[in-house]
C-alpha cells in the first residue's frame, strides 16, 4: 500500500490530523525531492518519509534532510548510524531546534 501513497494523500492525512507518510525508500532522488516538495506545498503539517534499511538509503536520507522533511522513519535494520546523521543535521538547523532538545517522535530515540 505504501507505494500507492503520493503527496496528495499524505498531505490530506496530515491536514486531517494524522501522520501522512510517503514510502519513498525505492524512489530515485529526483522523484523523492519532487514528492517531498509537492507534499510541502499541500500541507503545513508534519509528514514523514519512510526509508527501508534493507537497501542503501544514504542518498535519500540526505535529500530528506536538505528538503526539510520533518519526520523520517526507518525500518528493517538497525538505524543508529543514520539516526546520528539526522540528529546532527537537526541540531545544526534552527528550523528543527525543537528536535535538538530532549526526545523526539521523529527519530525514535532521545535526540
Amino acid at each position: 500500500m505504501g507505494g500507492a501513497v503520493g503527496p496528495a494523500l499524505a498531505a490530506a492525512v496530515s491536514n486531517a490530523g494524522g501522520l501522512g507518510t510517503l514510502a519513498l525508500w525505492g524512489a530515485d532522488v529526483d522523484t523523492l525531492r519532487r514528492q517531498v516538495r509537492e507534499t510541502q506545498a499541500l500541507t503545513s503539517k508534519p509528514f514523514a518519509v519512510n526509508l527501508n534499511l534493507e537497501f542503501p538509503q544514504e542518498e535519500r536520507l540526505e535529500v530528506c534532510l536538505r528538503e526539510g522533511v520533518p519526520i523520517i522513519s526507518f525500518f528493517w535494520r538497525e538505524p543508529s548510524a543514520l539516526v546520528e546523521r539526522v540528529k546532527k543535521s537537526w541540531r545544526r538547523s534552527s528550523s528543527y531546534g525543537e528536535y535538538s532538545q530532549g526526545g523526539s517522535p521523529s527519530c525514535g530515540v532521545r535526540c
